[in-house]
């Protein structure tokens, strides 16, 4: 009896030694199997157009179940709820600003502002007295019908805030907008195109990460098929030289493969200019130290002083341009038309078209971009109302 009872207190001591490790293992595997609940949302703030649909998807990443729950008022959206990785798309909002929350249970909530804009007047500072931009007796225009006189009607319809308005020249300049050809509801750029000079004028483009991704570089140099007319596409002595650059705008090869267009193009100095160190590569660099979740909005230009340089029919700019806008904080969620000068830094940076090698960002190539429109006869951002472009402090950016 003893030896029975002995036997089974040893074998109930194995189970039991057994049976604490497993436990443990158990519960280790457990918890390092399991994450805890994450929900994100971008963008959490976006503009509407039911023309086009451009922007008008937002992307969810999760782990876990979420659901939308609409404010009051909130745009119609296409999903209610979801699990894990996900889009929703905005089928329709009201006019204003509407919202809405994406809950997932154990993560903080995330909200998404939408806004629609409705038709303004001509002159939204006296709509009751809209001004005609060519009418010779405009005191403020005294140079007639040739000078533009503010913001035209917007550029294809659109309130894209890095649009500038459009400068009809019949029989020279060409405009051309292309959407992403891999996200037709998604813009990539805008461009104004000189048939008399041979090379494009300006391109507009937001720039955001979530055009990049790991593409590469396509190099398929071509004519733009939507601009209407030939363009030049090479100059003997110059490089070919991107407005809009190949780097910044990698989430495709199919996107990718719109910045080859030659309206996107201009002739540029290689040495000391276009390449690792030039006086221009070193602004690109700078621009894209700039980016941000709100978007930096830009226009890339050419200028001429004088037409004295013509190469294989295009006559060689004397000056590049960029034209930049964000937000201060670069995080506001919020639409940078909806935001106050405060709220908002712009400026110009004009380079002279000449090789200076190691010649980096500085004050002296900065004035406001109200100067860089007097320059050029073009009104930047006229769909950003409170854009503040008096202004050209070089310590916004950090210069």
């Amino acid at each position: 009896m003893y030896h029975t009872s002995f036997r089974r207190a040893a074998l109930l001591r194995m189970l039991l030694l057994c049976a604490v490790p497993m436990l443990f293992g158990a519960a280790a595997c457990s918890d390092s199997g399991s994450e805890a609940p994450y929900l994100r949302v971008d963008p959490a703030a976006l503009l509407f157009d039911p023309s086009s649909g451009e922007a008008c998807v937002v992307s969810v990443a999760s782990n876990t179940s979420w659901r939308v729950v609409p404010d009051d008022p909130a745009p119609a959206t296409d999903l209610r709820e979801g699990f894990g990785d996900g889009a929703i798309r905005i089928v329709d909002a009201p006019e204003g600003r509407s919202s809405f929350v994406v809950r997932a249970e154990g993560a903080d909530d995330r909200r998404v502002t939408v806004t629609r804009f409705g038709g303004l007047p001509d002159d939204p500072d006296n709509p009751e007295d809209p001004e005609d931009p060519n009418d010779p007796e405009d005191p403020d225009n005294p140079e007639g019908p040739d000078t533009p006189d503010g913001p035209t009607d917007a550029l294809f319809g659109k309130s894209w805030a890095e649009l500038p308005s459009e400068v009809e020249r019949a029989g020279d300049y060409y405009y051309a907008c292309h959407m992403r050809a891999d996200a037709r509801s998604i813009r990539n750029y805008t461009v104004c195109y000189s048939r008399e000079m041979m090379c494009p004028v300006w391109v507009a483009a937001p720039m955001h990460e979530c055009y990049t991704g790991s593409s590469g570089r396509t190099d398929s140099y071509r004519q733009d098929p939507d601009l209407g007319c030939e363009q030049a596409t090479k100059w003997d002595g110059y490089t070919r030289g991107h407005l809009l650059g190949s780097s910044d705008r990698t989430v495709s090869r199919e996107t990718n493969r719109q910045v080859f267009y030659y309206s996107n193009i201009a002739p540029q100095l290689q040495n000391g200019f276009n390449t690792g160190g030039g006086v221009w590569n070193n602004l690109e660099e700078f621009t894209d130290r700039q980016w941000c979740a709100d978007t930096l909005y830009q226009v890339v230009g050419c200028y001429w002083a004088d037409r004295d340089t013509w190469v294989d029919g295009t006559v060689i700019p004397t000056h590049y341009y960029k034209v930049l806008l964000r937000t201060r904080s670069g995080r506001t969620g919020r639409p940078v038309a909806e935001c106050t000068a405060d709220e908002l830094k712009c400026a110009a940076f004009v380079v002279e078209h000449r090789g200076s090698k190691g010649e980096q960002p500085n004050a002296s190539m900065m004035i406001s971009v109200s100067e860089l429109e007097r320059m050029t006869g073009f009104t930047f951002f006229p769909n950003v109302p409170n854009a503040p472009k008096d202004r050209c402090n070089p310590s916004d950016w950090g210069l």
